[in-house]
């Protein structure tokens, strides 16, 4: 009996452990000027020049980020630039989901992981999955060749691109 409630003590203590559900980092941001503000309801910051936000190992620089401080959101504005290790994406401008570690632009996008370089009109990556979802005028460079398509997926830990049109 006393063997008993030593595993069910046991089972109290470590389950929360075992069951706990990872946490979202939050985005951090850092700029020259920052104001504070509620919109419909939620907390938002408005961060203007030299604008650096990090997520981990993301680092994003902008000349203007608004992060939505309850969905852990942010959009992008001017001379965008995200990196993660030897990966790096240029727009103008686009949005960053911090919950699931995805950015997005419709602005027109340029990719370099340091094996190949993708354009297109719009695209998003996936920081999680390693992948690039591009579409609209879609153009992929690497040191063969060149290929054109109306939307392209690439596995960049892969090397694998799968492209349509």
């Amino acid at each position: 009996m006393f063997f008993a409630k030593k595993i069910i003590l046991c089972l109290v203590i470590i389950s929360p452990i075992i069951f706990a559900q990872e946490k979202t980092e939050m985005i951090r941001v850092v700029g020259d000027s920052l104001i504070g503000k509620v919109i419909d309801g939620e907390s938002v910051r408005e961060i203007y020049s030299n604008v650096v936000l990090t997520q981990g190992n993301v680092v994003i620089t902008c000349d203007k980020a608004v992060q939505y401080l309850a969905q852990n959101n942010a959009i992008l504005k001017g001379n965008v630039i995200v990196k993660q290790d030897s990966l790096t994406i240029i727009t103008d401008e686009g949005f960053y989901f911090g919950n699931e570690r995805r950015t997005k632009s419709t602005a027109g996008i340029l990719l370099d992981d340091q094996k190949v370089i993708l354009q297109a009109d719009s695209g998003e990556y996936f920081f999680d999955e390693d992948r690039a979802f591009f579409q609209t005028n879609v153009t992929l460079f690497d040191s063969v060749m060149t290929l054109f398509a109306d939307e392209l997926t690439y596995f960049q830990k892969e090397d694998r691109a799968v492209s349509i049109g």
